[in-house]
């Protein structure tokens, strides 16, 4: 294996988590958030919010977000040090979550246990909310609105706000999963 390829492998393993296998995961990364969007889509239409409202909202869900890294970051190294055996075991069901994983120089579907689950999930979230952080000050560093107007385009200012907002619903889902585990599903087996 080259050098770049295994260099690309491990700097993406942070964001392993989306492709973690398992029949109902596409429903927590991809589905709820997707409803939640067009259900907050129709809610701003029908309330007739403002489009420089929204891009405050955006700005001050960007500097909430930029708090998180640490807090994710302090939850991996919790788990990732936790002392009980039983959250080694692989995951339970008739069909565990598997992820593709590099072993030597081959990649293998790898069935997680509860600890290797929970550390993905809290290494993507981390990543994720770094990741949100920056890009939530790109309107008001390149002069998306201003003046108590919009200066781009109409499809412009709705896409980057579909965009940003998707994925800080994702994260927020993923977070809601994650406490699940923590604070329920990791107590039994």
């Amino acid at each position: 294996m080259s050098d770049l390829k295994l260099i690309f492998y491990q700097l993406t393993r942070p964001v392993s988590y989306l492709f973690i296998k398992h029949k109902d995961k596409y429903i927590y990364d991809w589905v709820v958030p997707s409803v939640t969007l067009a259900a907050l889509s129709a809610l701003s239409y029908f309330m007739s919010f403002q489009l420089i409202d929204m891009y405050r909202f955006l700005a001050g869900v960007s500097g909430f977000l930029s708090s998180l890294p640490g807090f994710f970051v302090a939850a991996l190294a919790a788990i990732a040090t936790f002392n009980r055996l039983d959250i080694d075991k692989p995951m339970a069901g008739e069909n565990p979550p598997k992820v593709e994983t590099l072993i030597n120089t081959q990649y293998r579907d790898v069935e997680l246990s509860r600890r290797r689950f929970l550390c993905m999930l809290f290494s993507f979230l981390a990543v994720q909310s770094i990741v949100l952080s920056v890009v939530g000050l790109i309107p008001e560093s390149f002069g998306f609105y201003g003046d108590g107007k919009i200066n781009v385009s109409g499809n412009v200012a709705y896409s980057f706000l579909a965009f940003y907002f998707f994925f800080a619903i994702q994260l927020l889902t993923a977070t809601m999963h994650g406490m699940y585990y923590l604070g329920d599903r990791i107590h039994y087996g």
